[in-house]
């Protein structure tokens, strides 16, 4: 998937493709990469991911901040990259993430 930005865009946009039937049921459809290759990719970042993991992106920033406190200009650097880092993966519960709709038949109740 790296290897090929045009196609990791396209996934990351999310695009799938509704159909109305004559029953009046709706068939959604999304093209996805082989299980393989996802569960591959999963596999290979979920460390840098992981807060408790000892290559966590945040401890390896950590690591480079305390390499180069010497170095003004990269310990601004090192500063910047972890409060950008902290500030994506922050969790905030009180942002919305998703939605579910749900269209019940009024005639029927379901």
């Amino acid at each position: 998937m790296a290897s090929d930005w045009d196609v990791l865009v396209a996934l990351a946009g999310a695009k799938f493709s509704v159909t109305v039937l004559a029953n009046g049921e709706a068939r959604f459809r999304q093209e996805l990469p082989p299980e393989e290759l996802v569960e591959s990719a999963a596999a290979r970042i979920r460390p840098i991911l992981l807060e408790k993991d000892p290559c966590s992106h945040r401890k390896a920033l950590a690591g480079l901040g305390y390499f180069c406190r010497s170095m003004p200009h990269e310990t601004a650097w090192v500063k910047e990259a972890r409060a950008e880092w902290q500030a994506r993966t922050a969790a905030a519960p009180a942002r919305e993430t998703g939605y579910r709709v749900m269209i019940g038949a009024t005639a029927t109740g379901h």
